[in-house]
């Protein structure tokens, strides 16, 4: 991208607002923050009730190393973890309810968005499954090993599939902000 994808504007506001508030309105207890380059601009951002904001201390950590990072920093008394990404700031609130309605009726799933027949974020992963995540591993790979364990949620979100990697992505972003995401 070229850019700080979690304080581009988008509505308004930087797209990790957007993301935490969109969590909040989903019934989510809380947040994990997982800050890497640019920590300081994007805690500020971020800064909110329920709000944890934690430091990935590798530069040049991939997303699994963050994910790492943030399991460390959940409370004992949390289910599962709902691992959301920063550069999906789109997902309706509707969909966080979802995901955590289907957590409370099968706490040992893996529960995923499904959209058009396609697996989207965010992935809530229980508890027993966060501390499987080794350090060798990635979200990938977690999925992959557990796929036995996965529980699709029908949703009618297309933010489950919008992120945005490239500066186009984000242009179609800003544009759906103004619209609103279709149901493709």
């Amino acid at each position: 991208m070229g850019r700080c994808k979690q304080l581009l504007p988008l509505g308004g506001k930087p797209a990790i607002r957007r993301c935490l508030e969109l969590l909040h309105r989903g019934g989510a207890n809380g947040a994990i923050v997982v800050l890497g380059r640019g920590g300081e601009k994007i805690a500020a951002a971020a800064v909110g009730p329920n709000v944890i904001l934690v430091s990935n201390p590798d530069r040049a950590a991939d997303m699994a190393s963050s994910i790492r990072v943030g399991i460390c920093a959940l409370p004992h008394s949390a289910s599962a973890a709902l691992i959301c990404l920063s550069d999906m700031p789109l997902i309706d609130p509707a969909t966080i309810c979802a995901l955590l309605a289907a957590h409370r009726d099968r706490p040992r799933a893996i529960i995923v968005p499904l959209h058009g027949n396609r697996r989207g974020h965010p992935v809530l992963l229980p508890r027993e499954l966060i501390q499987r995540f080794h350090p060798n591993m990635t979200l990938r790979d977690l999925l992959q090993r557990y796929s036995a364990l996965i529980e699709s949620v029908a949703v009618a979100d297309a933010g489950t599939r919008l992120d945005m990697d490239t500066p186009a992505d984000y242009n179609r972003l800003r544009a759906l902000c103004q619209t609103g995401p279709s149901d493709e």
